[in-house]
């Protein structure tokens, strides 16, 4: 059945906008919502300012220190996300840091791309921060609103509305700096303090599950010996006639120091399996049409969330489809993300797509400790040994196969695997206060909006 709206001249004036997607009648039932509620203010009314971040800044120009420059590509999560971060140095004169500065418990929003709408909070572990072009910057007046609140409105479904119905339709989709500063922020009086504790808590929380995961990884090194700087940098390398034959490749990254260092040292100095004897199966997934609602959960590369899988998306349970069940390990092996993996810990069962492999663990090892082991840069730099493709990167199950696995003590390897399995406990209550954060917000504006 047909569905239009109807719009007065004076109101697309008003707007600046013309377009069908603006006016979607479920974007002018939120906007009658928000405005029978007594009190609301304009974004733009509740910051400092909003601004585009630095233009075009080249990854040569990123250091290992310095000031956190916030991408688009690191705004997933609305809170916690300070172990991916990539740093500016202050004293690159190109930079004009004051214009674009951010402070702890500012907001950024990815404003261009396939994130658009995605919001988070700058915590407190830097007092300063800078973000890049395509991010918006919300610097806070923290007098008139707290940040904590600002953030739980924005990831509601009332604010995530309100996000997207001002994203600009043509291309890869776009927000205005004018359009964020209209969107409407209800006020709910004291209950917003509330709310902002629920959030505060939630951050808290999910700081614990990041330090439990750096302790079983720092424990891991610590058993190994490898948690102190162990390789010589090399700028020119050989290998044997029988390594080649062995590795079946000739490309002088098969053989990369930087790789084979960590496979020699693990063989030399600990009893070491190979990938294949430790799993009952290796299985590639497959490509299904996916949809927003449905019974059986579906993820891809995208869906491996830290040290899990994710799913925001449904199947159709149909021949052919590949099943992975709880505890089972996703790797990718397919694109730029290459040796990304997760654990399936919160499903029974899970389809996954083809650019992921199934690792279905034996009993003689904790999967949770050969997730420790594989996202540990002992994985990682035998995952981009195997790499084959130029263009677009591939890791065979073959290959895989290969990778050393160095064993320990059985007290240790499941002391390693209980800090994973707390970290994924945190990471989950964290994640339910948030939910629960966001559908407070919802019923309280329903709430407000019939008082009226």
């Amino acid at each position: 059945m047909a569905v239009w709206s109807e719009i007065s001249c004076s109101r697309i004036i008003l707007e600046q906008r013309a377009d069908a997607e603006f006016f979607k009648p479920e974007y002018k039932t939120l906007e009658r919502l928000l405005t029978k509620i007594q009190h609301s203010d304009r974004l733009g009314e509740l910051v400092n300012y909003v601004k585009k971040g630095i233009f075009d800044i080249s990854p040569l120009r990123y250091k290992m220190s310095g000031i956190p420059l916030i991408r688009t590509s690191q705004i997933k999560n609305p809170i916690g996300f300070d172990n991916n971060l990539t740093y500016i140095s202050e004293e690159d004169h190109r930079i004009e840091f004051s214009k674009t500065e951010l402070l702890s418990g500012d907001i950024v929003l990815t404003k261009i791309g396939a994130g658009i709408g995605d919001v988070a909070i700058l915590s407190k572990k830097f007092k300063r921060y800078n973000f890049s072009q395509n991010v918006a910057g919300l610097s806070i007046n923290k007098q008139k609103i707290d940040s904590h609140y600002l953030l739980c409105y924005l990831i509601s479904s009332s604010g995530k509305g309100q996000i997207l119905r001002y994203m600009m339709p043509s291309g890869q989709g776009k927000l205005e700096l004018r359009d964020i500063k209209k969107i409407i922020i209800p006020r709910v009086g004291s209950i917003e303090i509330e709310l902002a504790g629920i959030l505060k808590k939630s951050e808290k929380i999910l700081q614990h599950s990041i330090i439990l995961s750096n302790q079983a990884q720092k424990l891991l090194e610590q058993e190994l010996g490898l948690d102190k700087p162990r390789f010589k940098i090399l700028f020119g390398y050989e290998t044997s006639y029988s390594e080649i034959i062995n590795g079946h490749r000739i490309d002088s990254q098969c053989y990369n120091p930087d790789c084979v260092n960590y496979e020699k040292y693990l063989k030399r100095n600990f009893d070491c399996k190979s990938l294949r004897t430790l799993l009952k199966s290796m299985v590639k997934g497959k490509q299904m049409t996916t949809h927003l609602k449905g019974l059986f959960p579906y993820v891809s590369i995208k869906d491996i969330d830290g040290l899990e899988l994710l799913s925001d998306s449904f199947c159709t349970l149909l021949n052919g489809i590949q099943i992975a069940k709880k505890e089972d390990l996703l790797l990718a092996i397919t694109g730029a993300t290459i040796g990304k993996i997760g654990i399936v810990n919160r499903y029974e069962r899970l389809a996954f797509s083809g650019d992921l492999l199934k690792l279905e663990v034996c009993d003689d090892i904790n999967p949770y400790y050969l997730l420790t082991v594989m996202q540990n840069p002992i994985g990682q730099r035998q995952c981009s040994r195997w790499i084959t493709g130029s263009t677009n990167g591939h890791l065979s199950p073959i290959d895989v196969g290969k990778i050393i696995i160095p064993r320990l003590q059985k007290k240790k390897e499941e002391e390693i695997a209980y800090k994973i399995v707390e970290s994924l406990k945190a990471k989950k209550e964290s994640k339910d206060l948030l939910e629960k954060a966001k559908q407070k917000v919802e019923e309280l504006i329903e709430q407000a909006a019939e008082k009226t």
